[in-house]
């Protein structure tokens, strides 16, 4: 599916174990940094609070001589306000995504000064603080950001985004009260601590009130909310699609992490309840959210048994776009047959 040579391959098996694993340490996220300038073959990059480059949560190599001249350009940026609108889980190249309008301005000229050949930029959606940028750069003398860079970035991007999501609530959670940002507190309505292989399941006060309120139970029968939240607990531990953020019924979102075990436990999660999540009315699963409103149609009649004639005739398109996208769909839900297509559609939540 993506042309990979054995370096990118290597660091890309190690990227989705790190983000499988869960960020939680400076270290680790120091670790993802790296891995991801191998699998994409970058020279340095960030994770940014904008594009602006003014807030680094973390960054490695870029020339500060450079950071310096876009601070003094940016006004002449006309990507400033795209590029802040951008959507979760989409790309923008510096060179595949500029005219030769763009290439005559300043700005071009000093990015292309300071010594960079592309960069690649995308959002990371958080749902507890604000959205995280990552920028990744090539120097020159390297190949410019390819269209499998494209597909390979939005195949890892919810395990990426998931990952960096989680580092910083727990963060949030082992501040001092004092110090603890509003608008994660805002969000976060009690959390849960999950060891495995036991199953023993340990919930704050407040999450087990929202719990009994929104499922409608009492002392008796808190043994449902327990194997509602397992089988979330073991969806993540498997590293599914779509494991790391799940609707585990009308209202309530979990967002796992994974912390560091105790001696008895072979792997210890964190599940933080967040009242507030993706917008409901969207109605995707997490393999949707990673397609495109027309890819999202097709996977839905595909899935549902119609065949690409039946598709084709219902959209009004020919049988072989309906091809070309489900090729597509594949290639962004890391996916080869329709049985595995109606799976990953189907994952709405642990508790349906």
């Amino acid at each position: 599916m993506i042309g990979l040579n054995k370096t990118r391959s290597s660091a890309l098996t190690k990227l989705l174990a790190l983000t499988s694993r869960g960020i939680v340490t400076g270290g680790d996220a120091e670790e993802l940094l790296s891995l991801l300038f191998a699998t994409f073959a970058a020279s340095g990059g960030a994770f940014t609070q904008s594009f602006g480059y003014r807030d680094f949560m973390l960054g490695v190599d870029v020339r500060r001589e450079w950071i310096e001249a876009y601070h003094r350009l940016r006004h002449l940026d006309p990507f400033t306000e795209p590029l802040g609108r951008l959507p979760p889980g989409e790309v923008f190249f510096t060179v595949g995504d500029t005219n030769e309008e763009h290439k005559r301005l300043e700005l071009w000229h000093s990015f292309r000064a300071h010594g960079y050949r592309d960069a690649m930029q995308a959002r990371l959606y958080n749902p507890l603080v604000a959205d995280l940028f990552m920028i990744l750069y090539r120097q020159d003398g390297e190949r410019p950001f390819s269209p499998n860079d494209r597909v390979l970035f939005q195949l890892i991007y919810p395990h990426l985004a998931g990952a960096l999501a989680a580092r910083r609530a727990l963060a949030a959670l082992d501040a001092p009260a004092n110090e603890r940002i509003e608008s994660v507190l805002a969000k976060v309505s009690g959390h849960a601590w999950v060891s495995l292989p036991s199953g023993e399941v340990a919930w704050s006060e407040e999450a087990r009130r929202v719990w009994q309120a929104r499922l409608g139970i009492g002392a008796r029968d808190w043994h449902k909310a327990n194997e509602v939240l397992l089988a979330s607990a073991r969806r993540f531990n498997t590293a599914l699609i779509g494991g790391r953020s799940q609707v585990v019924f009308p209202g309530v979102r979990v967002e796992w992490a994974s912390v560091p075990a105790q001696p008895h436990e072979q792997r210890r999660l964190l599940a933080l309840m967040l009242e507030e999540g993706f917008d409901p009315a969207a109605d995707t699963t997490p393999a949707e959210a990673l397609l495109s409103p027309r890819q999202r149609e097709v996977a839905r009649l595909a899935a549902a048994g119609s065949s690409a004639s039946a598709i084709a005739d219902k959209l009004k398109i020919k049988p072989t776009t309906v091809r070309g996208y489900l090729r597509e769909v594949y290639e962004r839900l890391g996916i080869t047959s329709r049985a595995q297509l109606a799976s990953a559609l189907s994952q709405r939540s642990a508790a349906t």
